[in-house]
């Protein structure tokens, strides 16, 4: 399984650190124990097999553990190899069984070779009979740092014992990106394709871009041309670095220059499967309501809730798979905002014709995709989905 995910920064930090000189690259101890007296004399070479330790820095490219080694692929994109990545333990009696899934890494292994797994706090375990495993989120160092176009396709080795992230570089418009204060950066595209050569002005509204010229292309390609009181008004989909961060963008003569807000979500899963429908509490002070699934200004998200003169087949009063509902709200989103007169924690929702907890329920029970309005899983979010929503992209 691999996890993909990107990463926002112009230089690839192990290749430089190699190829400027910088001295011994050494492991980083964050996984207990002191740094070993050889690498504090200087001698990085002392045992090149143990983790602790790398290669003589003059050696390039060093094979330095915990660091990541990148090469350019023969299709122009990157892989990038990473020596005895951080597991839940120093290795145990037998190998683990790691992967990348979406935005956490788990490990699977023999429970009884892997005594002390996550005794160090960064790793939550569970025991079965036979097995242990253990998770934890994505960290700064589990994937290389990259130039924008970078989505890494990351995968352990067999035996866990290496690590390897890939990343292909798709030919089409370039953007050449440098950092600002606050993690945003600047992009620039030099050649950001208006509809021809002819002469255009161009414009960015809030996630188009819209050129007006003369003169029709002969081949609009991506642009939507049409008259306008004697101009030629051509619109496009906003053309960004990325879809996984927010930018403010703006056409120059010949040049498109575009700024992130430093938002750069950690990798993980799309909210929604793009087409899906939801049922939801809509605007009419509580009613049923839908939402679809679509990209909306570059990212994908559910549609605004639009009220619905139909619901789930058995959910009217009196319906098949209408009822009362025990709601346990204790320790979610509403717990402290509920009428609870014995205050147990549970209160009984009769079936109606509001999407209240009952109807929500109901939808669930009817095998549909339903907002989670009334937190039924008590995790604290009421705008994450329940019931059969299907499986959203990840990366």
């Amino acid at each position: 399984m691999s996890g993909r995910a990107a990463k926002s920064v112009g230089v690839l930090g192990a290749m430089v650190a190699c190829a400027a000189g910088l001295g011994a690259c050494y492991h980083s101890t964050d996984r207990g124990g002191d740094v070993p007296a050889e690498v504090e004399s200087g001698d990085p070479c002392a045992d090149p097999d143990d983790a602790y330790f790398c290669c003589d820095p003059d050696d390039c490219p060093c094979e330095c553990y915990g660091n990541w080694d990148c090469d350019d692929t023969a299709t122009g994109g990157l892989e990038c190899v990473q020596l005895d990545p951080e597991l839940p333990d120093d290795g145990g009696m037998s190998p683990w069984d790691c992967v990348y899934e979406a935005d956490w890494i788990s490990c699977t292994g023999l429970w009884r070779d892997h005594p002390y797994a996550g005794q160090d706090g960064r790793w939550d375990c569970q025991f079965s009979p036979e097995t242990i495993t253990c998770r934890r989120p994505l960290v700064e160092g589990d994937m290389p740092l990259g130039p924008a176009w970078t989505y890494w396709d990351c995968s352990f080795s067999p035996e866990a014992s290496s690590r390897t992230c890939r990343a292909e570089h798709e030919e089409g418009d370039e953007w050449v990106c440098s950092p600002l204060p606050g993690q945003r950066r600047r992009c620039e595209n030099a050649s950001p394709g208006p509809p021809s050569d002819s002469e255009w002005t161009c414009y960015r509204t809030e996630d188009e871009d819209v050129c007006v010229g003369e003169e029709a292309p002969d081949d609009p390609g991506a642009w939507d041309c049409r008259l306008e009181d004697e101009a030629v008004v051509c619109v496009r989909p906003g053309m960004v670095p990325n879809d996984e961060e927010a930018w403010d963008c703006q056409w120059g003569w010949t040049i498109l220059v575009c700024e992130s807000d430093g938002d750069l979500p950690p990798p993980g899963c799309e909210p929604c499967v793009v087409g899906s429908q939801r049922w939801c509490s809509g605007p009419d002070w509580g009613g049923w309501g839908a939402q679809t699934c679509g990209p909306r200004a570059g990212e994908v998200r559910w549609s605004r809730c639009d009220p619905v003169d139909e619901i789930p087949a058995g959910c009217e009063p009196g319906g098949t798979n209408a009822g009362d509902y025990e709601w346990h709200y204790r320790g979610g989103y509403w717990d402290g905002m509920v009428n609870d007169p014995d205050g147990d924690g549970v209160v009984v929702v009769p079936a109606g014709d509001w999407y209240d907890s009952s109807a929500e329920d109901c939808g669930i029970r009817a095998g549909s995709c339903v907002a989670d309005y009334w937190d039924l899983d008590l995790d604290g979010d009421i705008d994450d989905s329940l019931g059969d929503c299907g499986a959203p992209e990840c990366r």
